[in-house]
Formats: structure tokens, C-alpha cells, sequence
């Protein structure tokens, strides 16, 4: 008889239901009843405690308790509509529907529902009962505050300023951000998936509306709120940020604090590009049509970040769009576009550490840890255990991309303690995933060879070759490994603990 129920139990799995139950497992009443078996279309698993539902969701209830003849549902009054039925507390039906309502005061609401079968024969109280536990939740109510000026009865904010907006939804689970123009009919940068918006700038003139959708997808439910405002004329100065960076295609990129106006805009004669001490060409000069705050430089050759460029620009027309002057801007270095290509988590902020487990000769009590703090930062890497007789390697694979035409720089901070073994040997390679390969080294140790032991954290840069031609220009693209071998000093004895912290690959631009 066992054997029967839980067939029909695995049966009600795969059908797709899910079975709600006050005990883990069911046994046959020895008096050869029966057992309730309640089972619900909303459940989503074997979980224990309380389902969730939202107020008008539909729920479909079967009775598949053994060899019952008759039942008695029961719910708690007000709770639910019991389809095709006007007794919404009490049902016999073996199958039937219900949709979950809403509170007076529109608060959730907890629930038991009660399944009571009728056996042939007796049977005992507590295998006779089977009881669902749901709990109803009202719709998703969005709201948000804001923190614009009201002036003469609207929200206006002076372009340039930023804005926040707070979500007061009756649920933060989930939330959209939708910043519209109406005025150019654009959408401003894409959806903000954050639960509130803090410090956005708005750099364009123009009437806005700001959209939130607050839900959440399980149980499902959501809502949406707008709110219209304005973005004015400043009385503020326009203002230039003092630093100015090349990004990857080479462009030059000068950010104001809003929009400016293309029609005033000054000749390339008035800019003054300087690269390596000597002039250089500027193809264009333009106001970015994606983000008019920003005024693009584009030199007729890209700057390599090996190089040393300033530029200078004498404003004679320039003005924002709501008329207000540009200043000049004085002779400025600029920041190249130098990325770090480290893409696995370079800086051990992640979580878990991604290089392997030390590997090679005599590794045994040698081990790689994440320990606080870094060098400026939470987390660093740390070794310990290396003795006399160590030579072992850690290595991370295809943790970045190099390109052809370009050497290969290595930076890294690390943490040696005063009196650490100087015949200690430090190597560090990159290689072609999944390869092997010395052409992009470099060895090091403590004292003659560059590494400080001091008890401070110290940065160390290299740019790797193959150890007799110095540095090594890459031939060909290829994804990168990277490994380091420690080799122990063969006299020094035990060593102290090696953090590593904060590495940084970088090309050189040739």
C-alpha cells in the first residue's frame, strides 16, 4: 500500500503540481484508510512554510488524498472566491479554483487552507488533515520623491545640476528607470536598473518626464509612476573639467558641465596640440552629437600612451546652449587610453581568488589565501609556506587580450617583510592560452633585481621579453595567461608571508 501512495506521489510531480504538507513524509494509516494529500497549482516546490500569491491571482486545489470518498475544504473568511461557487469558506469539491482577495486595509495577509478527506473506516486526526500554507500579497504600488526646485508651481532644475530620485514603492524588490526628453523625443543614456536614481546630471534644456516601473517577478506584480519636470536656463558659470582623456579611437574628449551650441563653435586654429614637445595635427573639431556637453578632439594621429601630449584651446565664440560663455582651457596634459587588459579580477575584490592552487615541486604546505587588507583596497593575495627546496607556479589562464604591434607592461603592487631571502627568484610569464611560451618574462628577486623587502606595500613594472633581447613586441593577436614561479632561496630558510595585490597588463604602444 506503501508502495502505491508514492507512485501516486510522483505522479502528482510530474503532472507539474506541487504538494503543500504539514509532515515530510506520509505513511498508510495501519487501519488501511487513507492519507490527505493536498496538492496546489501555485506551489513552486517541496518548500517549507508560506507560498506566496498576489490578490486576484488564480490557484486550481486538488484533493488526491487515498481512498477517500468525500471532503471538506476550508478558508478563511473573506480570504479567497471560490469559483462557481457562492460559499466562498467551505467546498466538497475534489477539484475547483479560487482567486485570492484583497484586505480591508490592503495589507498582506497570511492564510491556511484546510484540506479534512472522509475515509471509509476510522481514521486518526493527524493523518486526516492536510493544510497549505499561502500568503496573500496586495499589488505593487510605485512611488518616488525627488529633490528639484519648485518654481511657480512646476519642478525646474538649472542645466547642469543633477538630480535624485528616491523610490518609496510599497516593494523595492525590483525597479526600472526611464529618463525621457520630450522635447528632442530621445530616451537620456539607457534604463536605469538601480532601486533609486542618485545624482544624474542633465546637461540639455528641455521638458522631461521620469518613469519607474517598481515590481517584482515572483509572485509577479507591477506598477508605474511618472513625473514631469524641466530643465532651465543656468545662472551658473559654464565649467570645464580640468581633466581630459584619449579614449580607445584615439578622440580627445573636453567635458562641460551642459550642452553647448555647435553654431559657435571656434576653428581648429584656436586648439594647440602638443606630442612629444612638438606640434601635432588636429583632423576635427566637433560637439558630440550623442552627448552635446562634450567637445571632441580628433588628431589626425593617434596619441600612444609611450608618448607625452598637452593640449590648449583659446575660446573666442564658444558658449553653452543657454548662451552662457565657455572659459579657455590652459595648456593640459593629457591622460592617454592606457586599459588594464587584466579582465579576472585583478584587484581580489571579487570574491573567491581565480589563480589555480600552487603547483610543481614540493608544494606541500604552501598555499594561496585572499586575506584583508590590500594595498588600498579590502582584499590582496597572499602565499605562505614557501621553504627551502620550493619551486612552485600559480597561473590564471585567459585572463586577457593582447594585440599585435604592441609590448606588454606588468605592474603589480606587492608586500615583502624585512629580512626576506634575496636569492628568492620571482618569475612572471605570459603566454598564449593554452600554450607555454618565454617570450614575454621577467626575473626578478630581492635587492640586486628590483623587488624591496621592507615591510611596506612597493608597485614593481616591467615590460616582459624573452631575458636576452629585452622587451618582446607581440607578432600576432592572442588571449593571454599569466604565471608566476617562485623558486626558494636554497640557504634563506623559511620565508615570511608574500602578499600580491592590484596587477595591471597593459600594452605598450609602439
Amino acid at each position: 500500500m506503501k508502495n502505491i501512495f508514492k507512485n501516486i506521489t510522483y505522479i502528482c510531480l510530474i503532472m507539474g503540481f506541487v504538494i503543500s504538507c504539514t509532515t515530510n513524509e506520509y505513511e498508510i494509516p495501519n487501519n488501511g484508510g487513507g492519507n490527505a494529500l493536498l496538492v496546489s497549482s501555485i506551489n513552486d516546490g517541496l518548500r517549507p512554510g508560506e507560498i506566496e500569491v498576489r490578490v486576484g491571482d488564480t490557484s486550481k486545489y486538488t484533493d488526491l488524498s487515498v481512498f477517500s470518498e468525500d471532503r471538506l475544504w476550508t478558508f478563511p473568511e473573506g480570504a479567497v472566491d471560490i469559483l462557481g461557487s457562492s460559499n466562498d469558506i467551505t467546498t466538497d469539491k475534489k477539484e475547483f479554483s479560487v482567486v485570492f482577495k484583497d484586505t480591508e486595509d490592503g495589507n498582506p495577509r497570511s492564510i491556511e487552507v484546510l484540506l479534512q478527506p472522509i475515509f471509509n473506516g476510522p481514521v486518526p486526526p493527524e493523518a486526516a488533515t492536510d493544510t497549505a500554507f499561502v500568503r496573500i500579497l496586495p499589488h505593487i504600488r510605485a512611488s518616488f520623491t525627488n529633490d528639484i526646485p519648485e518654481v511657480d508651481g512646476a519642478l525646474k532644475l538649472e542645466a547642469g545640476n543633477v538630480a535624485t530620485f528616491t523610490n518609496t514603492s510599497s516593494e523595492l524588490e525590483s525597479a526600472e528607470w526611464v529618463i525621457f526628453n520630450n522635447t528632442t523625443n530621445t530616451i537620456k543614456g539607457d534604463t536605469i536598473k538601480t532601486i533609486n536614481v542618485e545624482n544624474e546630471r542633465f546637461t540639455s534644456l528641455g521638458s522631461y518626464t521620469v518613469r519607474l516601473r517598481a515590481f517584482d517577478d515572483m509572485p509577479f506584480s507591477q506598477d508605474f509612476v511618472s513625473l514631469n519636470f524641466e530643465v532651465i536656463p543656468s545662472s551658473e558659470p559654464l565649467i570645464l573639467e580640468p581633466e581630459i582623456r584619449e579614449d580607445g579611437d584615439g578622440e580627445i574628449t573636453l567635458r562641460y558641465s551642459r550642452d553647448l551650441d555647435p553654431s559657435s563653435l571656434d576653428p581648429i586654429s584656436n586648439f594647440t596640440l602638443m606630442v612629444d614637445a612638438a606640434p601635432a595635427t588636429i583632423s576635427s573639431v566637433m560637439v558630440d552629437p550623442d552627448n552635446p556637453a562634450n567637445l571632441v578632439v580628433t588628431p589626425a594621429v593617434n596619441i600612444k600612451n609611450t608618448q607625452t601630449a598637452t593640449l590648449a584651446y583659446m575660446v573666442t565664440n564658444l558658449q553653452s546652449s543657454d548662451a552662457a560663455p565657455a572659459p579657455s582651457l590652459a595648456t593640459t596634459a593629457i591622460e592617454a587610453f592606457n586599459p588594464n587588459l587584466f579582465t579576472k579580477d585583478p584587484t581580489f575584490e571579487e570574491g573567491d581568488i581565480q589563480w589555480g592552487n600552487p603547483f610543481g615541486n614540493n608544494t606541500t604546505g604552501v598555499f594561496r589565501t585572499r586575506v584583508s587588507p590590500g594595498n588600498n583596497s579590502n582584499f590582496a593575495m597572499s602565499i605562505q609556506g614557501v621553504d627551502v627546496g620550493n619551486n612552485f607556479q600559480i597561473a590564471i589562464t585567459d585572463a586577457f587580450e593582447v594585440k599585435a604591434g604592441n609590448q606588454i607592461r606588468l605592474t603589480f603592487d606587492y608586500k615583502l617583510p624585512p629580512g626576506f631571502p634575496g636569492n628568492t627568484n620571482f618569475t612572471f610569464r605570459i603566454y598564449e592560452f593554452p600554450g607555454f611560451s618565454d617570450l614575454y618574462r621577467n626575473f626578478t628577486n630581492v635587492g640586486c633585481c628590483g623587488l624591496v623587502a621592507d615591510g611596506t606595500w612597493q608597485t614593481r613594472t616591467v615590460i616582459l621579453g624573452d631575458g636576452s633581447n629585452g622587451p618582446t613586441t607581440v607578432p600576432s593577436d592572442f588571449s593571454g595567461s599569466i604565471f608566476m614561479q617562485i623558486i626558494a632561496d636554497p640557504s634563506g630558510g623559511a620565508n615570511p608571508e608574500i602578499l600580491l595585490d592590484n596587477f595591471r597588463i597593459e600594452h605598450v604602444e609602439l
